[in-house]
């Protein structure tokens, strides 16, 4: 992987975790942030911009096409044509300061390869990090992207299939307000204790059920994922056992607000079920951040009119709902490296991967700021930067072009 050292100039720099914004610069070399700045010829004029670390969505979905510009059902969709899609999203997704994502279900392979890809320097796009195959009762939600549990006998055998093949996370899937078909708790247990004794983290799909959501929790799972209806007791769990919440809020948003694209595709219950409970998604979230619960930033993107630019949108209804810009911003960054068990992807300290966003305004300010990019860096390479007048002595690396039809509003 080719790699230039330069210095970033008179930017801002915004550390996440203290709340604290200082101007000075940061030295890359080797696709590291270096120590001390300096002495490198190439120059990226930094001034006016606020610098942080790489954003992190940790929900996606990356072989799906949130446009509907492939087909209609999975069943059409080949292996081809998801790993197209998924080489156009993370590229998305980058394009857009996300430099990492979570990866929380892919048909058989498909997920891993694309992975090995992106290892491999075949493609520019976001650090996929992957579940591979969502694991679901017979019948149950996400069958079309996972594989199907018959019991507590059969689900530690498909955890440790996911494990061998290389699965980052494990991604279960309880209930849908669609499909009623769900893990019982015993599976659920045991699925948490496999992927612990392999020390893989756990995250679960829980949205409308209470009590979905509580069996989630009390299996020990390490994220939940969407968690609509959380109660009191249920957060309060969740603070003391170190359960971070993956809220995907702009998901709910798509449903609420699309509710034909939807209710086209068959999800005219979910569509119901959404539009009665999001006054409730908000409350929960409310008391989530009121018990202390971690919150980490995803979008669910893939799914149906959620795009991989949507993650601005999901730190600003965080901040609607409750949030401070700082706890988005560390959602979004350093508490989402830590759920990935990878802290070193959210911070810009020396020595650590030099994935940088530039922004034009202060997010700790004004998380609406994230949205404002100016320039992003990944493994130290200059992948989008819309002033090249900035630039002395310093290539941008050059992007791929999307590979599916331009979509159509």
């Amino acid at each position: 992987m080719p790699t230039t050292a330069f210095t970033i100039t008179g930017c801002t720099i915004v550390n996440p975790d203290s709340g604290i914004a200082v101007p000075g610069s940061l030295s890359v070399s080797g696709g590291l942030v270096g120590t001390p700045p300096g002495s490198e010829q190439a120059i990226l004029d930094g001034t006016g911009l606020f610098a942080i670390p790489g954003l992190i969505d940790m929900h996606v979905h990356a072989t799906s096409d949130p446009h509907g510009r492939t087909a209609s059902t999975w069943s059409e969709i080949s292996t081809t044509t998801m790993t197209l899609s998924a080489v156009d999203n993370l590229a998305t997704a980058l394009n857009n300061g996300v430099t990492t994502v979570r990866d929380l279900g892919a048909p058989r392979d498909v997920g891993y390869g694309i992975r090995a890809a992106w290892s491999r320097d075949l493609f520019v796009g976001a650090r996929p990090f992957v579940a591979g195959p969502a694991i679901t009762a017979v019948g149950g939600h996400g069958s079309w992207l996972g594989v199907e549990s018959e019991g507590p006998a059969s689900i530690g055998a498909l955890v440790r299939r996911n494990a061998a093949s290389g699965s980052d996370v494990i991604k279960l899937m309880m209930r849908s307000a669609a499909r009623r078909m769900e893990l019982r708790p015993e599976e659920l247990r045991e699925a948490v204790a496999e992927a612990h004794w392999l020390d893989i983290p756990v995250a679960v799909h829980a949205n409308f059920s209470e009590r979905s959501i509580d069996v989630a929790v009390q299996a020990g799972c390490d994220t939940l994922e969407h968690g609509f209806v959380i109660s009191d007791a249920t957060a309060d769990a969740m603070s003391k056992q170190g359960t971070a919440l993956c809220s995907t809020s702009v998901a709910l948003h798509s449903i609420v607000e699309q509710p034909q694209r939807w209710i086209r595709q068959g999800g005219k219950e979910l569509v119901d079920r959404a539009v009665q409970q999001f006054p409730e998604a908000r409350r929960s979230f409310e008391r989530a951040l009121g018990a202390g619960v971690t919150v980490i930033a995803g979008t669910d993107a893939g799914v149906s009119g959620v795009a991989f630019d949507a993650l601005p949108r999901e730190l600003k209804t965080m901040v609607e709902w409750g949030a401070t810009p700082q706890q988005a911003l560390v959602a979004a960054t350093s508490a989402a490296a830590q759920a990935l068990r990878h802290p070193e992807l959210g911070t810009l300290q020396p020595g650590t991967p030099a994935d940088i966003v530039l922004l034009r305004a202060n997010p700790l300010t004004d998380i609406s700021a994230c949205a404002a990019v100016e320039a992003v860096i990944q493994r130290g390479r200059v992948i989008r930067l819309d002033s090249p007048s900035r630039l002395y002595g310093l290539e941008m690396y050059p992007a791929p072009g999307t590979v599916l039809p331009p979509r159509t509003r």
